[in-house]
């Protein structure tokens, strides 16, 4: 189908950018993922990856299921067929409940299509759990929220204007008592909350 062709492209694309070998060669051995099963052994200590059709019937303690994006997961061939959307739906369920104590449920923000980049959307099927049910990691930089006053180990103390992005992306615009305004990754702004002693303005 030419949403394969589609895929391979973005893959081909993808390897070249990250590949020391770009020989025709290293790119069909890494795409050539295995499949079956037929090798597995289950009293094997190591991480066995499939398709949510070859997990069928199996079981682990660990599950992890990534690509849960609208038109991945469920595909997007299914939108408009109401019976091809709850197949994708009970592949889903049939997926989660192959773990037998944690299941971890990923999804990505941006995704290589078509030879670029393109955002993503999390997947409908993560609506429909109840909230109760999910565990939901936060960044450890979630402590900050618009309004607080921060200081930075090299411009000193500033005033959190806004916050975008999520995860450990998180990126805050700073307002300094210099008056000036900087844009800054969480993860490396080294920021911290003031003492008492300080004061903004």
């Amino acid at each position: 189908r030419i949403e394969n062709v589609r895929e391979l492209l973005s893959s081909a694309v993808s390897y070249e950018e990250r590949a020391t070998d770009r020989s025709i060669r290293g790119f069909l051995t890494e795409v050539s993922l295995f499949t079956a099963i037929d090798g597995w052994n289950e009293k094997q200590e190591a991480v066995t990856l499939m398709t949510a059709h070859n997990a069928k019937g199996l079981e682990f303690p660990v599950v992890f299921i990534s690509g849960l994006e609208d038109g991945l997961f469920p595909h997007s061939s299914s939108f408009e067929s109401p019976s091809e959307l709850e197949e994708e739906r009970r592949l889903f369920y049939v997926s989660m409940t192959r773990a037998k104590e944690k299941v971890y449920l990923s999804h990505a923000r941006e995704r290589t299509r078509f030879g670029g980049p393109m955002p993503s959307f999390p997947s409908r099927f993560l609506k429909e759990i109840p909230e109760d049910l999910i565990d939901t990691e936060k960044s450890k930089f979630s402590q900050f929220d618009v309004g607080d006053i921060v200081r930075h180990p090299d411009w000193g103390v500033a005033k959190v204007l806004r916050l975008e992005g999520d995860g450990d992306d998180v990126r805050a615009v700073l307002r300094f008592e210099a008056g000036f305004e900087k844009l800054v990754m969480l993860k490396y702004a080294g920021l911290t909350r003031t003492s008492k002693e300080d004061q903004w303005g």
